[in-house]
């Protein structure tokens, strides 16, 4: 005997005349849902909605940047290395008292970077020269435990997100590891679109606004040019003073004496795209400001970035992973681990890009006086 099977009307629990109703009621409340989130997105400012120190960071911005003439901005690489009272203590020696801000977090990669640059670059600076802008890979991974956090949540917008993703198509990786990233990356721009998380982080965001915590920090960030080192991620803050016990002093020394013979592959943890990177450099121009790309001293090469941001019209370089020309940054000694200096050699490489920088000047000054 032939099964028969129950008709469609029991399975759908609803009858056919009634489907469209149903059907255009679940249509009628998907779409207020969006509505609604892309309301609350709307009016939501970023300040409540972005992670603590990004709120905290863009607040102090706000206040000193009408008076700030150079923008500091990159990862724990700029951030532990770039040090502001430093940085323009050397300027004013060189004859060029500029006063500068470093907006550097710990763990922000390049994606996010370009995020808050575009942000910060959007409050009025009329005096700003100069943007100090780490160059490093455009990484298709989102590490550790910052997947599903209100900062990496809030840089997803649809731009960053879908630069993200033409990231994860063009990194050496099989299709596992693309696919992994990609989707990693779609729900965090999901997570931001619908909002998820988002009563937690503006509670948090309130509490601390109510409670003064955040006037306090605004203005320790304010006075110390950066966030204060008590509110970094780095366990011991930037330019630690001991070298971590997780430093393989023994592979940084076999990588340096690679880049030294020049048999070092330009291997790193991303891509360097050079769409995004002149998108990075419009920003800054539009703004009326100079770009400097910044790259620390870490052996690696970098040798695709520093090809794309030596190419005509791309703003100027500050390249420091040059082993035979900074020896002194290389010396295992001298680091806390494969990517970070101790707190002399911070200072060292502080009064180099400052050097940098008033080079550049009195270059643009000797030029304008032959016209």
């Amino acid at each position: 005997m032939a099964k028969s099977f129950p008709p469609m009307d029991r399975v759908l629990g609803t009858p056919r005349s009634a489907r469209p109703r149903v059907i255009a009621g679940l249509l009628c409340a998907l779409g207020g849902f969006v509505v609604t989130v892309a309301a609350l997105n709307a009016v939501i400012p970023a300040s409540v909605r972005a992670d603590a120190d990004v709120a905290l960071v863009d607040a102090a911005w706000e206040r000193v940047a009408a008076e700030t003439e150079v923008l500091i901005i990159g990862s724990s690489r700029v951030f532990d290395h770039l040090l502001p009272d430093v940085v323009e203590a050397r300027l004013a020696e060189r004859g060029h008292p500029l006063r500068c801000f470093n907006a550097a977090l710990v763990g922000s990669f390049a994606h996010e970077t370009d995020v808050r640059l575009r942000r910060m670059l959007r409050v009025p600076s009329p005096r700003l020269r100069f943007v100090v802008a780490e160059l490093q890979p455009w990484a298709p991974e989102i590490y550790g435990g910052m997947r599903y956090t209100a900062r990496t949540i809030d840089w997803h917008d649809a731009e960053a997100t879908a630069d993200a993703l033409r990231t994860c198509e063009s990194a050496p990786a099989d299709l596992d590891a693309k696919f992994g990233n990609a989707t990693d990356h779609l729900g965090q721009f999901a997570a931001r679109v619908t909002g998820a998380g988002l009563v937690g982080t503006v509670a948090s965001r309130f509490r601390d606004a109510w409670s003064g915590r955040d006037e306090r920090v605004i203005a320790e960030t304010v006075a110390a040019k950066s966030l204060p080192r008590s509110r970094s991620a780095s366990a011991t803050g930037p330019a630690p003073t001991t070298q971590s016990t997780a430093f393989d002093a023994a592979l940084f020394r076999t990588r340096t004496a690679a880049m030294l013979a020049g048999t070092l592959a330009d291997d790193c943890w991303g891509v360097f795209d050079r769409d995004m990177l002149t998108r990075r450099v419009d920003a800054i121009r539009a703004a009326g400001a100079e770009p400097v790309h910044f790259v620390s001293p870490t052996a690696y090469t970098f040798a695709a970035g520093l090809s794309a941001a030596a190419e005509p019209g791309m703003g100027h370089t500050l390249a420091f992973n040059r082993p035979a020309d900074y020896p002194g940054l290389f010396d295992p000694m001298a680091r806390f681990d494969n990517f970070h200096l101790l707190r002399p050699a911070a200072r060292e490489l502080s009064v180099r890009v400052a050097d940098g920088l008033a080079d550049l000047m009195d270059a643009a000054a000797a030029a304008d006086r032959k016209r």
